[in-house]
Parts: C-alpha cells; structure tokens; sequence
C-alpha cells in the first residue's frame, strides 16, 4: 500500500502537504539506521568542491559560485537581513521567499547544508513549513526539507525520505541541518546538529539537470517558514 501511495503522490497534482504526509509513512521500504550524534559536518572536508554558496554576509541575497563569482539574484526577495551564525542572515517569514534560476546537474556525491533558526513555538501546529526546495524544470526530481506537521523534519530526494523528530531541533537558536546523498553506495543521509540517519538502497536519477532553488515559503503550498536561513551551500562530496 505504502508503494502505491508514493507513486501516486508523484503522478498526480497532490498538494505538497499531502505528498509530505504519504512519504512519511514509507520509510520500511527501505533500510533506515540511527548513526546517533557525534558526526562531524562533511563540508569540513577540504577535499570536498563547493559549487554554490548564499551567505548574506556581504549585504546581499545573490548565490555564487565556489570562486565568489555571482551565479543569480532572487526572482523574489520578501525578506530582511539579521544577524546570522556567521555574519548575517536572512530573515524569512511565512509569506517570505527567495527563488533562484539554476542550470547544473548534480553530482553523484553531494551534500546540502544550511543553518536555521526557528522563530515560532515548540508546539507549533501550523501544517507544514518549508525550509529548502531544489528541483527539476518539471519538480517531479526534487530535494527538500520541511518540517511535517507537527510529526518530524523531513528530508527528501525524489521518493525517498529520513526525518527526525521534532525535539531535534531547537526552536529560537540555530540548527545545523546535512543532506547528503551517494548515488554509487545508494545512500542518502540526513544530519541534524550532529545527530545522522541513513537510508539505504536508494536508486538516484541525476540525469535532469536542476533548474529552481527555492530558500523559505514553497510556491507549491502555503509552507510558510518564520525562521533565519544562513550558510546555504551546495558541495560535490569527493572520496
């Protein structure tokens, strides 16, 4: 039954919030383990490519490249800048968005990771906020995390999901958020503050390249996101 409801999310026009839901009841289609805390960040790595950047530290919103050069500017820019984990921020609230034009594909090992901090209740009821969206011309490929009801944090690439509960994640401070992916292991893994999950025996399909990032409220849903965003980059993890 969970099989089905997964491909039925991806053929049809499903609201994101619903598509959210059913994927969080298909985690035993795959092998999913605990790595419990203690990992260090894979962008420590100096080995590691940095392919896109969005710091805000230079007063601005515009992503760059590895070498600085300025890749594109928001199409939609609702936001303010604060004070950051690292200089500054971006404030987004719930009707806040940063949309980007993007052409690459990506690699086969990679990794997403950015900082944010939460500016709205422990209890927080509100049906879904969406965080980072990163997807194909027609969104059927995408990545994204979100935070799932009031069930969990979600991370997803194509079909495939981990999430961790909310106590994860500390409302009113910053929070470190991973997403990894090998397409050769067929892993993808999700750290939060340290604390890691992974699944296994994904299958990957990189060969649509990515066209649309999306920082803040998804323009599929009402996902509000009320939080700060910092440190938003986008590695090719090497061995």
């Amino acid at each position: 039954m969970c099989s089905m409801f997964c491909r039925f999310s991806t053929q049809v026009k499903t609201p994101l919030a619903v598509i959210i839901i059913l994927l969080s009841y298909c985690p035993f289609l795959y092998s999913v383990t605990d790595d419990g805390g203690g990992k260090k960040n894979v962008s420590t790595d100096n080995k590691n490519e940095l392919l896109y950047e969005i710091s805000f530290d230079n007063g601005t919103f515009d992503i760059v490249d590895g070498n600085k050069n300025k890749v594109a500017s928001p199409i939609a820019n609702i936001n303010t800048l604060v004070d950051g984990i690292k200089g500054k921020a971006v404030k987004i609230d719930d009707k806040g968005v940063l949309e980007y034009p993007l052409n690459f594909k990506l690699p086969k090992q990679g990794l997403i990771e950015f900082y944010f901090k939460p500016d709205y209740a422990p209890d927080d009821a509100k049906k879904g906020r969406m965080f980072f969206w990163l997807s194909t011309k027609d969104a059927k490929k995408r990545i994204f995390f979100v935070k799932n009801l009031t069930y969990s944090y979600m991370y997803t690439f194509g079909d495939n999901s981990l999430d961790v509960k909310p106590d994860k994640i500390n409302v009113n401070s910053w929070n470190y958020v991973g997403m990894q992916w090998d397409e050769t292991k067929k892993t993808m893994q999700l750290n939060i503050n340290g604390f890691t999950k992974t699944l296994e025996n994904v299958e990957f399909d990189l060969t649509q390249p990515m066209e649309t990032l999306v920082i803040g409220n998804s323009k599929y849903d009402d996902l509000g996101t009320n939080s700060a965003i910092d440190e938003v980059k986008i590695w090719k993890v090497k061995d």
